[in-house]
């Protein structure tokens, strides 16, 4: 069995430890410049309308550069879970029933980052690619299961002391 976990830093971390595909980089700074481009497209077309400017004479502010990237990151997710399936092909894959539409951030640049990520894509992308290749595959829900002691199954905040590391507070259990 290979627990999957689901994130921003890395689009799949393994219980091995191995990391597939990234929002970093090259894909980060293009949504930054096309973010920056909308707002100043929303800026101008709030002023437009404010002088009565014809709706259909006002600049759109959807791009063509945000659907190339929104394609580009959905290619990165699905390279990234053909990756994993390559690198575990007789596993269990165990991941996050993760429901993103509800994830919220108080900063918008994170909002926005995590709409830009598709984290949604990634559940329904390791559905299809396991039952395409016929590997099982389980969901768990998804709250508290990076607290959550594989051994005991004792369920605290402490169990976490960083990102990185995990320490079961009752019965000692250490890992990755």
């Amino acid at each position: 069995m290979v627990g999957v976990d689901v994130g921003i830093a890395h689009f799949l971390t393994t219980s091995t430890n191995k990391a597939y595909g990234s929002f970093h980089g090259k894909m980060a700074r293009q949504h930054k410049r096309d973010r920056a481009k909308r707002r100043r497209k929303a800026k101008l077309r709030a002023c437009l309308e404010k002088k009565g400017v014809p709706k259909d004479k006002l600049p759109s502010t959807s791009s063509e550069t945000s659907q190339r990237l929104s394609r580009h990151v959905k290619q990165e997710i699905n390279r990234a879970v053909n990756a994993l399936l390559k690198d575990h092909p007789d596993a269990r894959l165990i991941y996050e029933d993760l429901s993103v539409a509800s994830m919220r951030f108080h900063a918008r640049s994170m909002n926005a980052y995590l709409y830009a990520s598709h984290l949604g894509h990634i559940p329904e992308q390791l559905a299809w690619a396991t039952a395409k290749q016929g590997v099982a595959a389980h969901t768990v829900h998804a709250a508290y299961s990076s607290q959550e002691c594989p051994r005991c199954h004792y369920v605290d905040r402490a169990n976490r002391p960083t990102q990185q590391t995990f320490k079961c507070v009752v019965c000692g259990y250490e890992d990755h």
